[in-house]
């Protein structure tokens, strides 16, 4: 039932994100900064700022905040609480459960980025397969734990409980 509600969680966390980055967009459009980013490191610095930072921080504070959860986990019930009654570091959980996502996003800008996309440079591969691995990692974490705890709550030394 946990791993459930986290799932659940995560998709209402992710539609709450979805609908930010339309807004961001939008405001973008409506402000004429439609051009196209002039390389993968301006491309890099905008979505950083304009996405994996303002959700960094959603998560970070609302996880960290008296409630222990996100919109997701408050609406299903669970929180992010310190594992065997230690404080948990949500500076590194946000950080970890983003990483993936945001070597992801590295890798696109610079797969866009490449001149001939028939022979891509390894990094460009290893910025496009390893956030898929990490991912996997974590997805086998949770499900291992029943939901409790991923590799990412391990390392920030949190669990998920309802």
């Amino acid at each position: 039932m946990l791993l459930l509600k986290r799932l659940i969680a995560y998709l209402i966390d992710n539609i709450i994100l979805l609908l930010y980055a339309y807004l961001v967009m939008e405001a973008a459009l409506y402000f004429g900064m439609d051009e196209k980013v002039s390389g993968p490191v301006q491309g890099q610095l905008i979505g950083l700022l304009t996405l994996t930072i303002p959700f960094f921080l959603y998560l970070y504070l609302f996880e960290k905040s008296k409630w222990h959860a996100t919109l997701g986990k408050r609406l299903m019930g669970i929180r992010v609480l310190g594992s065997d009654g230690e404080k948990a570091n949500y500076f590194l959980r946000s950080f970890f459960k983003l990483l993936p996502w945001e070597i992801a996003h590295t890798g696109i800008h610079w797969l866009f980025a490449a001149e001939d996309p028939e022979n891509l440079p390894i990094y460009v591969w290893v910025l496009m397969i390893l956030p898929q691995l990490i991912v996997l990692a974590y997805i086998v974490s949770m499900i291992s734990s029943r939901g409790k705890e991923t590799i990412y709550d391990r390392i920030s030394g949190s669990e998920i409980v309802s």
